[in-house]
């Protein structure tokens, strides 16, 4: 554990930034990508099983046909998108972190809570938009407002995370497995929604860091000795 957190304070802020943002972009072109094969799909007959490489039917279907190829490409989208959530999640926690630094501390949004706040059930339809303002607050100049994005980034959030909820707790009250239609309509729901949430979060991945370096340079300019004549 020493030597992964040796490895992370030797990363600057700036290759965190470009790997986050390098992640949403990955995410929202393999969503793109699905429902590019939706289009190309449509009305064809003979189509069991949806393509859609994120989905359990889609890994599920190329194992039991043997089919090595698509089940290489399944690993390979399955990889790219732990990545890249990863990558977000790192830039997340050194965001918190820098802006707990800026405020001495003086903020109640852990790095650990800020990451907490998208995952916990229930509490992230609220969570993440308190969390989020709590580090934007403290990684502003003092008069700056916070980014117009903050709130459409977190109802778009919260949309997504209701149709999730909602597909669990069917499936546990129910005991429904999932079908190939039903992980089909599942995944395109799901993706659709998340969609604005990448391309608001990528607007984030530049207001902050910004944001956090302008007043990085005011407070380095209030504690600079002022020469005198």
């Amino acid at each position: 554990m020493g030597i992964i957190e040796n490895i992370y304070r030797r990363i600057p802020d700036a290759l965190l930034t470009a790997a986050a943002r390098t992640g949403i972009a990955a995410i929202l072109a393999l969503i793109a990508w699905q429902f590019g094969a939706l289009a190309s799909s449509w009305g064809s007959p003979g189509a069991d099983t949806p393509f859609l490489p994120l989905s359990d039917s889609f890994r599920r279907s190329a194992r039991a046909g043997g089919d090595e190829t698509m089940l290489l490409v399944s690993n390979a989208v399955r990889a790219i998108w732990l990545l890249s959530w990863t990558a977000i999640a790192v830039w997340l926690y050194r965001m918190a972190e820098n802006a707990r630094e800026l405020s001495n501390a003086k903020i109640e949004t852990t790095p650990r809570m800020l990451l907490v706040s998208f995952l916990a059930p229930v509490l992230n339809f609220v969570w993440p938009y308190v969390a989020l303002r709590d580090v934007l607050r403290a990684s502003s100049r003092q008069g700056e407002d916070l980014p117009r994005i903050l709130i459409p980034l977190c109802v778009s959030f919260s949309a997504f995370i209701a149709v999730i909820d909602s597909a669990l707790i069917l499936m546990l009250l129910n005991g429904i497995r999932p079908t190939p239609a039903s992980d089909a309509l599942f995944q395109y729901a799901s993706s659709a929604l998340l969609f604005p949430v990448g391309l608001l979060f990528f607007g984030l991945t530049l207001d902050l860091p910004a944001r956090q370096q302008r007043k990085r340079n005011g407070l380095t300019s209030i504690k600079a000795p002022v020469d005198r004549p």
